[in-house]
């Protein structure tokens, strides 16, 4: 992998840096060979001097679960100490969104997309921790420090996704 951003054009930003969060900012960009939508999550030169950046890639390349985002591409500079990882694109918004916009028009969101969400969330975070099909040999768990509505982003269809992993911790 291990891409050039200059390959990629930002379509927005999401976030602008290091606004309660650890990265450099978030952009939805395009990939220029294929047209494809990514979300680009850039990293504070700290975290690449540190090795944050390289294993939170590390983590997200080994994960291969439905309701874990899937890592399409990286860069990482340790010269410039500059650092990007590109992830799938989820054309919904966050849990964080949806919950704001039913706030906002004073509607309830229905029970059975709750219980759906929900059983997504705790799928992803048991694979986290027990590794694929649960059975805990030759994985190392990762807990996941960082739950909440914005960490979880979903597709029209709502199909959710667990997007950061940053910080992170596993054990052996």
């Amino acid at each position: 992998m291990s891409a050039c951003p200059r390959e990629y054009d930002v379509i927005r930003r999401i976030r602008e840096g290091n606004r309660g969060g650890c990265n450099a900012g978030i952009l939805v960009v395009r990939q220029r060979a294929s047209g494809k939508r990514c979300v680009e999550k850039r990293f504070v030169p700290e975290h690449v001097r540190a090795g944050l950046a390289r294993h939170e890639i590390t983590v997200l390349l080994r994960m291969d679960h439905k309701n874990i985002v899937k890592i399409v591409d990286y860069y990482i500079s340790p010269r410039t100490t500059t650092a990007s990882m590109f992830l799938e694109y989820c054309n919904a918004g966050s849990i964080g969104t949806l919950i704001v916009a039913h706030a906002q028009s004073r509607t309830h969101i229905r029970e059975t997309m709750v219980r759906n969400l929900f059983r997504q969330i705790c799928k992803a975070l048991e694979y986290c921790h027990c590794g694929p099909g649960n059975v805990r040999r030759n994985w190392t768990p990762i807990i996941h420090n960082d739950i909440k509505p914005g960490t979880y982003v979903r597709f029209q269809d709502n199909t959710m996704l667990i997007q950061s992993f940053q910080p992170q911790t596993t054990y052996s």
